[in-house]
C-alpha cells in the first residue's frame, strides 16, 4: 500500500506513469539504498537503474523547477511514505511556490513603494504571499483542461495575484491572455456582438494572432456552439502549448443578463470539452469576480460551481505586520508595535489595500497611530478621499442608499440578490450563510454617520427600541443589544484566528429608575445621551462598538484592549460621568452614593476560543456589573474570562 502511493505520488508529480523500472528505482531511493544495493536485490544492471535514476530527477527538477537536491527531495518522499499524509506534498508545494514567487521578483525590475491602488508588479517588495494559495493555483494551471475560480471582495489583492498567475505561466513557456472586464470600454457591453468582438479581438492580439471576422459574425460565433467552433479553427491550432486565459473581474457582466446568459455557458462548455477533446486540453481558464450573488444561471450552465475555488482572505496579524515593516515602520516589528496594529487590523477588516493607505500615511509622517484611529470614520479620515465617490454612489441612487440604511441598522439582514448585488460590487458588503453585513468596522461607523445621523458622530449609540419615541430624532445611530450580538458573532471567527484581545464594558447608570420617576423622562433621556456621549469617545480612541444594552446600560466593546487598559478606561468613564455633575438627590431619598447621577461597570478581557464564546464574553461582563452593583454603585468590577462561574439565573441588568 505505502508503495502504491509512493508511486502514485510522482506519477502526479509527473503526469504520467512510471515504468515498471522506474517504480522500481522510485521506491528504493526513498528507502534510501543505493544502486548499487538495489542491483544485488533485483535482476537489473547497476547501470540501467543509476540511468533511470538520473531521468527520473532531471523529469522531477523540470517539472517543479525547484532548487532541491536529490537528497533532500528524497528525504521529503520517505517522510511522506512513511506519514502516508498529503501534508508534506502541500508544505512541498508551499516551499516550491515561494521559491518561485521569489525567482519571478528577482527576475522584474525593482519596483518603487508606489501610493496604494493599483495591483502590485512583480517586483514590488509589499506583495505579501498567502501560503497556500499560491502553491494550489500554480499546481492547478498545470492540470490540463484547468478551471480555476478565483473569489476575493474588492481590494483584497486579485489583481496581484493574478500578475504571479501569469508570469508563472509564462516562466513554463504557456500562451497567456488577460482580460480585464473592468478595464473594458463600456461600448462593449452595449450588445452581444460587441462583447463578442471585444473577446476575440483581444484574445487574437494578445497571442499576435490574426482576426478572421465572418460575414455574418452573430450567426458564426454569436452563441456558445459557434464560438467553439471559431476557437477550433482560429486559436487553438496555433497554441501548441497549453493556453491560459484569465477572466480579470467577469462579475461585471453579470449586470447584462443577455450577454451573461450566452458568454457564462461558453466557458461552461469550454472546461467540459477540455473533459473530452484532445484538441481543448491545453487550455486553462481563470476567472475571477469579488461576488456572484446576481448571477441567475441555471447551475449547469454557470462556469461559477465547477472547477477549482480559490478564496483570497483578508490579511491576518501577521500578514499587517509584516506589511508594515515593509513600508519602513520599524516599530510595528515589536510586540508592542503588533499590539497597536490590531485596532486598525479590525478596523478596515484585514483589507490589505486600506492597510497600505494607512501604512503609507505612517511611512510619510502625514499622521501618527492615534491620529488616525481616532479619526479614522470621520470626515476628516485618512480614508474620506476613498469612501466620498462610495458614498456619492450610494446618494445618487435613492433605492441603493435605502438598501445601505437597512444593512446598517440591521446586521444581518436578508436582500434580494438584486438589492445586494450593487453593495456588493461596491465592496461596501460581505455576505455570510446568506447574510448581508458590513464588509468591515471602518464603512459600519463611517456610512452609518453619514446616512443615518443627521449631524456627524463618529460612534453609534444604540437606543432602546422601546423609548425610540422619547429620545430625539437627530440622536445618534442605533442598534440594540441583539445587534451587539450579532455584531460578535460576525468577527468571532476572525478574533479567534487572529488571537486578537477583546475588552467588553457593561455600563449601568446607578438608580436610574428612581432618577426618571424624580426628575422625569425627559431629563434621563438628557443624562443618557450625556453618558453615551462619553463612551462613544473611548469607543472612537479603540475602534469600539458602542451600543444600547438595556433601557439603563451600555455596552462598549473594545478590539484589542487587553485586561491591564480596561481597567483603566473602566475608572476613566466612572470618574468622566461622575465629573458630569448631573444633579440627583432626591428629598424623599437618603443613602445613594453621591449627591451626582453616577454608573456601575462590569467589565471583562479575554482572547476568543473555542471555548470562549460571545456569550460567555457576555456573562462575564454581566456578573462584574452585577459584583459591581452591589458594592452599592458608583463602582468598577474588571474580570478575565477565566473567572467566570456560571450562575444559577440571569440576574437583572
Amino acid at each position: 500500500m505505502q508503495s502504491d502511493k509512493i508511486v502514485a505520488f510522482v506519477e502526479r508529480l509527473l503526469g504520467r506513469s512510471l515504468s515498471p523500472v522506474e517504480q522500481w528505482v522510485m521506491q528504493q531511493l526513498c528507502q534510501g539504498q543505493t544502486y548499487g544495493e538495489m542491483a544485488r536485490d533485483s535482476s537489473y544492471e547497476p547501470d540501467t537503474l543509476k540511468a533511470t535514476g538520473l531521468q527520473l530527477w532531471q523529469e522531477l527538477l523540470t517539472i517543479t523547477q525547484s532548487a532541491f537536491t536529490q537528497t533532500k527531495f528524497a528525504a521529503i518522499l520517505r517522510q511522506f511514505l512513511l506519514q502516508e499524509s498529503d501534508a508534506l506534498w502541500l508544505e512541498y508545494q508551499q516551499e516550491v511556490a515561494q521559491t518561485e514567487l521569489e525567482i519571478l521578483a528577482a527576475a522584474a525590475p525593482r519596483a518603487e513603494i508606489a501610493a496604494p491602488g493599483e495591483a502590485l508588479p512583480l517586483g514590488s517588495p509589499l506583495y505579501i504571499p498567502r501560503p497556500p494559495l499560491e502553491a494550489i493555483a500554480f499546481t492547478a494551471l498545470e492540470q490540463p483542461g484547468c478551471l480555476l475560480r478565483l473569489q476575493a471582495h474588492r481590494k483584497l489583492g486579485k489583481s496581484s495575484l493574478l500578475i504571479r498567475l501569469l508570469a508563472q505561466a509564462e516562466r513554463r513557456g504557456y500562451h497567456t491572455v488577460h482580460l480585464d472586464f473592468q478595464a473594458a470600454n463600456q461600448d462593449c457591453f452595449d450588445s452581444l456582438k460587441s462583447c463578442w468582438c471585444w473577446f476575440y479581438t483581444s484574445i487574437s492580439q494578445q497571442l499576435d494572432l490574426p482576426l478572421t471576422p465572418t460575414d455574418d459574425w452573430d450567426a458564426e460565433v454569436g452563441n456558445k456552439v459557434g464560438s467553439k467552433q471559431y476557437f477550433e479553427t482560429h486559436i487553438l491550432p496555433y497554441c501548441q502549448r497549453p493556453l491560459v486565459i484569465v477572466f480579470n473581474e467577469i462579475n461585471r457582466i453579470f449586470a447584462y443578463p443577455t450577454i451573461a446568459r450566452d458568454f457564462l455557458p461558453m466557458l461552461r462548455l469550454w472546461h467540459e470539452q477540455s473533459k473530452q477533446a484532445s484538441l481543448w486540453q491545453n487550455l486553462r481558464l481563470v476567472v475571477a469576480y469579488s461576488t456572484a450573488s446576481y448571477l441567475t444561471l441555471n447551475l449547469n450552465q454557470s462556469p461559477l460551481n465547477v472547477g477549482l475555488p480559490l478564496n483570497l482572505p483578508p490579511f491576518s496579524l501577521d500578514q499587517a505586520q509584516d506589511l508594515a515593516q515593509r513600508y519602513g515602520l520599524v516599530w510595528a516589528s515589536t510586540d508592542v508595535g503588533r499590539q497597536q496594529l490590531q485596532p486598525l487590523l479590525m478596523s478596515v477588516g484585514g483589507n490589505p489595500y486600506l492597510l497600505s493607505i494607512a501604512f503609507d500615511h505612517l511611512r510619510l509622517g502625514r499622521s501618527s497611530l492615534v491620529t488616525l484611529l481616532a479619526t479614522v470614520a470621520t470626515p476628516a479620515s485618512i480614508y474620506s478621499p476613498y469612501l466620498r465617490p462610495q458614498l456619492t454612489a450610494l446618494n445618487q441612487r435613492p433605492e441603493l442608499r435605502a438598501a445601505m440604511q437597512q444593512v446598517l441598522t440591521e446586521p444581518g439582514i436578508t436582500l434580494d440578490a438584486i438589492a445586494a448585488y450593487p453593495l456588493e460590487s461596491l465592496g461596501l458588503v460581505e455576505r455570510r450563510d446568506n447574510r448581508i453585513y458590513p464588509y468591515c468596522d471602518l464603512y459600519r461607523q463611517y456610512f452609518a454617520t453619514q446616512l443615518l445621523a443627521a449631524s456627524p458622530a463618529p460612534v453609534p449609540a444604540i437606543a432602546d427600541p422601546s423609548r425610540t419615541e422619547v429620545m430625539p430624532k437627530s440622536t445618534l445611530p442605533t442598534l440594540n443589544q441583539s445587534a451587539l450580538v450579532a455584531n460578535l458573532h460576525q468577527h468571532w471567527a476572525q478574533w479567534q484566528q487572529q488571537q486578537v484581545m477583546l475588552t467588553l464594558l457593561l455600563c449601568k447608570l446607578d438608580y436610574f429608575s428612581l432618577y426618571n420617576e424624580v426628575y422625569g423622562r425627559a431629563a434621563g433621556d438628557r443624562s443618557l445621551q450625556q453618558v453615551a456621549t462619553i463612551l462613544a469617545d473611548y469607543a472612537l480612541q479603540s475602534v469600539g462598538l458602542l451600543a444600547r444594552y438595556s433601557g439603563d446600560a451600555f455596552a462598549l466593546l473594545l478590539p484589542g484592549v487587553d485586561s491591564a487598559k480596561a481597567a483603566t478606561v473602566t475608572q476613566v468613564c466612572s470618574k468622566a460621568v461622575e465629573a458630569l455633575g448631573i444633579p440627583f438627590e432626591p428629598e424623599e431619598f437618603g443613602g445613594l452614593p453621591a449627591t451626582v447621577l453616577t454608573v456601575s461597570i462590569g467589565a471583562t478581557a479575554g482572547i476568543p476560543t473555542i471555548t470562549a464564546t460571545p456569550e460567555r464574553l457576555l456573562m462575564a461582563a454581566g456578573q462584574a456589573l452585577q459584583t459591581a452593583q452591589r458594592q452599592g454603585g458608583n463602582a468598577v468590577v474588571v474580570t478575565a474570562w477565566s473567572d467566570l462561574s456560571l450562575p444559577t439565573s440571569e440576574g437583572d441588568y
